[in-house]
């Protein structure tokens, strides 16, 4: 439930709809909180900060936070042992494992792995 009004106000803050956005963590943020009015501040950055507060506080043991990381490029933010890579090719990227590799020989290890 909550991830549905998660991913609804992160594309509405690619579509730059920032009040829908806030109006879609209020649906979030009533049960946590009692108030659907607890951000309040519509400028793009408070919205994209809402918004990975709130995956950060939902999904903190779900596994589910390194993707919305990486989606609003909070990742460097975050993590400073990923900030220190930041210049290293395809570091976002995952591997591709050998035993993959052997099954298919037209697959290449992903650049900088």
């Amino acid at each position: 439930y909550a991830q549905a009004y998660l991913f609804d106000a992160e594309i509405k803050y690619y579509k730059q709809n920032y009040s829908g956005a806030l109006t879609s963590l209020g649906v979030i943020t009533i049960r946590a909180y009692g108030n659907s009015n607890y951000y309040t501040d519509a400028t793009p950055t408070a919205v994209l900060n809402a918004i990975v507060t709130e995956n950060l506080k939902e999904f903190a043991s779900e596994g589910n936070t390194w993707w919305t990381l990486i989606r609003t490029d909070k990742i460097w933010d975050y993590s400073p042992s990923m900030a220190a890579q930041k210049t290293k090719t395809n570091i976002l990227l995952w591997p591709i494992t050998q035993s993959a590799i052997n099954r298919n020989h037209s697959l290449s290890q992903t650049d900088g792995w």
